[in-house]
């Protein structure tokens, strides 16, 4: 699931720092004001040449915030451009030809126009540095942050390749930034075991801070005995409570409790793909449920179904199936389920690899990709 555009990382800079980045625009178009005053042949009031410069560096500060902040008011910048060039044009005072004016007087225009030039340049100069370094600190502050949370995501998310009793589990996740929204975990238990994956709405620093509260949660959960549907139960108020109104989590999940019974269930999620080597098809497993944190009471159910020898069950998120080709055609899972049919007989890392081989070879990852297999051998 996709997240928001991050071209707001300049919305939520400090204040110091747009603050500075206006007073740069500022000085720096301000300059204009006395540069054209410069090559005009005539002399005119300092307050006037003062008032234009003003003018010019106002126009730049509201561009600037349209183009940073606010593009839908993009057209007041336009309207506030052309309104400044209508009032300096009407309002503009007679103004003295060179060749009329004393020499005094053209003194004087000269040294207000390069002491303009000078002190917008001076100033805009030192107003960018400035902007330059608290972003830049703030930058590489944010750029090890980050790093430290790749690598905690990467600890909560590591490659699964384990053998349990008679299943054999492969399953990894490839987040599209350095922190992903989707988690892929193997819970042994007292009874069986529990694998699932799960997808938080969008990826990046966020949707990682909400996964690490997802896993924490079932992990915490399942150190009591819990159904699968009982599980889901319990942790929907939590994810409820502790997310934001408008991210949740969707998640499939299969449950052994050490019969040859499975219990699934899928929560907004993707279909569970079972292959089955008695008829060599690939069928989709679900149960129609909204994701997990939508609604704070949400009592959700599972069914059973019956484990069989060289059978597979797929669990993928979104982020493998939404991917587009150039005419925008979306891959979708019925390639994945023709990939698993094909290839059934291989091993499942092989199986694993050739499914995001074949996403990738389709389109341009844009989120978190992330499979699990669970073959019963």
């Amino acid at each position: 699931m996709t997240s928001p555009n991050d071209s707001r990382a300049l919305i939520i800079a400090p204040l110091r720092a747009r603050l500075l980045m206006f007073a740069a625009a500022f000085f720096a178009f301000s300059t204009l004001g006395f540069v054209v005053d410069a090559l005009r042949a005539e002399v005119y009031p300092i307050g006037f040449t003062l008032a234009v410069a003003g003018g010019a560096g106002a126009v730049a500060v509201a561009y600037v915030y349209s183009i940073a902040f606010h593009r839908k008011s993009l057209w007041l910048s336009v309207v506030a451009q052309v309104g400044f060039l209508g009032i300096v044009m009407l309002n503009a005072p007679a103004g003295q030809r060179l060749s009329a004016a004393t020499a005094g007087d053209v003194r004087i225009k000269l040294v207000v126009d390069g002491l303009g030039c000078f002190a917008g340049f001076i100033m805009s100069y030192a107003t960018f540095m400035a902007f330059i370094g608290t972003e830049g600190t703030r930058y590489m502050r944010t750029h090890a942050e980050i790093e430290l949370a790749g690598d905690i995501h990467r600890h909560l998310v590591p490659v699964i390749a384990i053998m349990e009793d008679r299943f054999e589990f492969q399953g990894m996740s490839l987040p599209s930034q350095a922190v992903g929204g989707d988690l892929v975990d193997f819970v042994r238990l007292d009874r069986g075991w529990i694998g699932y994956v799960a997808d938080v709405t969008g990826h990046g620093v966020g949707s990682g801070l909400l996964m690490g509260i997802v896993k924490s949660a079932v992990r915490t959960r399942l150190r009591q005995d819990a159904t699968l549907a009982g599980l889901l139960t319990d942790v929907n108020p939590v994810v409820f409570d502790l997310s934001k109104p408008n991210m949740f989590v969707t998640l499939a999940a299969v449950q052994s409790d050490g019969t040859d019974q499975l219990t699934f269930a899928t929560a907004g999620h993707l279909p569970i793909l079972h292959y089955s080597t008695a008829s060599a098809l690939v069928e989709e497993l679900t149960t129609p449920q909204v994701p997990v944190g939508i609604f704070e009471a949400t009592r959700f159910l599972s069914t059973v179904v019956t484990a069989r020898s060289g059978d597979i069950y797929a669990l993928v998120t979104d982020g493998l199936t939404e991917v587009f080709d150039a005419n925008d055609a979306e891959l979708g899972l019925e390639p994945i389920k023709e990939m698993i049919r094909v290839h059934a007989s291989r091993s499942l890392s092989e199986i694993a690899e050739r499914i995001v081989d074949l996403s990738r070879g389709y389109g341009v990852q844009q989120d978190d990709q992330t499979v699990l297999l669970i073959r019963v051998v």
